[in-house]
């Protein structure tokens, strides 16, 4: 907060630099760093007789599988 500070009442822009980089500095070295996780792949059971599944589903929490797909339109073909 004292580089902020200085950072705040300093006049001359090569100096507002220095002081801004040794606070990103400090920022950098004490900023924890939150690793991300994606899900791994999913995948889906379908019969061999079962059509108009498309051959990639994507599954997300705004895009419920397999709802978007229109299920209703799937359908089985006679053996």
């Amino acid at each position: 907060m004292d580089l902020y500070n200085q950072l705040r009442g300093e006049g001359d822009p090569d100096k507002r630099t220095e002081l801004m980089k040794q606070i990103l500095t400090i920022g950098q070295e004490n900023f924890p760093v939150i690793g991300v996780s994606l899900p791994g792949d999913t995948y889906y059971i379908a019969k061999n007789n079962m059509r108009n599944i498309p051959q990639t589903m994507f599954a997300a929490y705004l895009f419920p599988t397999p709802a978007p797909y229109d299920p209703f339109q799937w359908y089985f073909a006679a053996e």
